[in-house]
C-alpha cells in the first residue's frame, strides 16, 4: 500500500530538508496543499511523476521505498513494468487506479507486456470467480 507519509519523508529526505513548509516551496505547491494530501492520504501521482522524471528520482523508491532511488532515467521502463507485475498484491479499488493511471507514461514497446500481464490478472479473476460459482 503507498503510504503518503513515507512519500512525504522520501521527498524531503531527497531534497535535504526536514519540515513541510520548505518543501511546500520546493515542489511549488500551496501552503496548504501538503496537509490536504495528509488528510486525504492521496497525492496526486501526475506531481509525483514530474518530480521523478525532473529530479530523476526513481518511481519504485519515491513511492514504495524499493530499489535505488535515483536511476539514470528516473521513469525507467522496470518502475511501470514492476508496477504491472505487482498489481495483483493491490486490493484497493482506488490504489489500483491510480497505479493504472501511470500506464500512460509507459513507453510504447512495454504495452505488450502490461496488456499481456492484465490479460493474466484477468484469467485469474474469472477462474476465481467461476470456482466461487461452483
Amino acid at each position: 500500500m503507498v503510504n503518503i507519509e513515507d512519500i512525504l519523508t522520501r521527498l524531503k529526505e531527497h531534497y535535504i530538508i526536514s519540515n513541510s513548509s520548505t518543501l511546500v516551496k520546493t515542489i511549488s505547491v500551496n501552503k496548504n496543499t501538503i496537509s490536504t494530501w495528509q488528510s486525504r492520504n492521496t497525492i496526486p501521482f501526475k506531481i509525483l511523476i514530474d518530480i521523478s522524471l525532473n529530479e530523476k528520482i526513481s518511481l519504485d523508491w519515491l513511492l514504495f521505498g524499493l530499489g535505488k532511488k535515483t536511476q539514470k532515467n528516473s521513469l525507467q521502463n522496470e518502475n511501470i513494468v514492476y508496477l504491472t507485475l505487482n498489481i495483483k498484491k493491490y486490493n484497493d479499488e482506488q490504489e489500483i487506479q491510480n497505479i493504472i493511471k501511470l500506464f500512460e507514461y509507459a513507453p510504447k514497446q512495454y504495452l505488450n507486456i502490461i496488456k499481456k500481464e492484465l490479460e493474466n490478472i484477468k484469467n485469474i479473476i474469472d477462474n476465481r470467480d467461476n470456482e466461487a460459482k461452483k
